[in-house]
């Protein structure tokens, strides 16, 4: 059975319930600032950026990004992360029924995707978490009545992009555990309302790091080396105006893009 609502809807009411459970800073999305107008600080002309987010033309600003410390919250753990939509298995011959022996949640890994994102992960994970999110349900009515009774996250199952490595597929049947697949490996769920917790505990215990924003954002160029984004990350990025930007507007610049090309939401926490 196929899940009724978007990812998008999803991805939205996670975010606001994100927010009422911690101090965040939200990295702004680039079409939701080109969509509300913000002042721009420099134009995006890529083709490629405009045609993947299928527009019918051309907004002006893309990205604000200031230099102050303010405006990055004290406690950074950069948390990326990967919405996904289920699919409801109802039947015994659904692929991997013998495993469950009962009706499962599962969603497909793409491959390229997820090796990024599993070496991005493994090459900044003191600074750096990457998560798959998938709701535990599949009905417009539950995500309505979850999001009203803020229990988006609490009804979803998070898995690292590490433990997905060399596999094709994942299912669960709750919010506790998972299997990944073709060659079937227990998965242990990440509990990411823990983290949530703990961290709106220790807000403005930490300090402004910018270096730890240029470390990771440099981490980048040599995992996306040899990938099919390397192409798209190099022509988006020249095609805005960088020669005069400071390295930490490079920085979030470059994250930015990479957050938009792996579909990943970046938030730091």
């Amino acid at each position: 059975m196929k899940c009724e609502f978007k990812e998008k809807h999803y991805e939205t009411y996670f975010n606001i319930e994100m927010a009422r459970l911690s101090d965040f800073v939200f990295p702004s999305d680039p079409i939701l600032e080109a969509d509300v107008g913000f002042d721009s600080s420099f134009m995006c002309t890529s083709d490629i950026f405009w045609d993947r987010v299928r527009w019918a033309y051309r907004p002006g600003a893309i990205f604000e990004i200031e230099d102050e410390p303010h405006i990055f919250p004290n406690v950074s753990l950069n948390l990326f992360i990967q919405y996904k939509r289920p699919e409801f298995m109802t039947r015994a011959s659904a692929s991997e029924w013998e495993e469950w022996g009962q009706e499962y949640y599962r969603y497909e890994i793409e491959t390229e995707q997820q090796q990024i994102l599993s070496e991005f992960y493994k090459a900044n994970r003191r600074d750096c978490l990457v998560l798959y999110s998938c709701p535990v349900y599949i009905k417009s009515e539950t995500l309505f009545s979850n999001y009203q009774n803020q229990r988006i996250i609490e009804e979803s199952n998070f898995v690292t992009a590490e433990n997905l490595d060399n596999h094709h597929r994942y299912s669960f049947v709750n919010t506790r555990s998972g299997k990944a697949h073709s060659e079937t490996e227990e998965i242990g769920t990440y509990d990411l309302m823990g983290l949530l917790k703990d961290r709106k505990e220790a807000t403005g215990e930490g300090q402004w790091n910018p270096e730890q924003l240029i470390k990771i954002s440099n981490s980048i160029d040599e995992i996306i080396l040899d990938s099919k984004y390397k192409q798209d990350f190099n022509k988006i990025l020249k095609s805005y105006e960088i020669d005069n930007l400071s390295e930490i507007r490079r920085s979030v610049l470059k994250l930015k893009i990479f957050s938009f090309l792996t579909h990943t939401n970046w938030r730091i926490i």
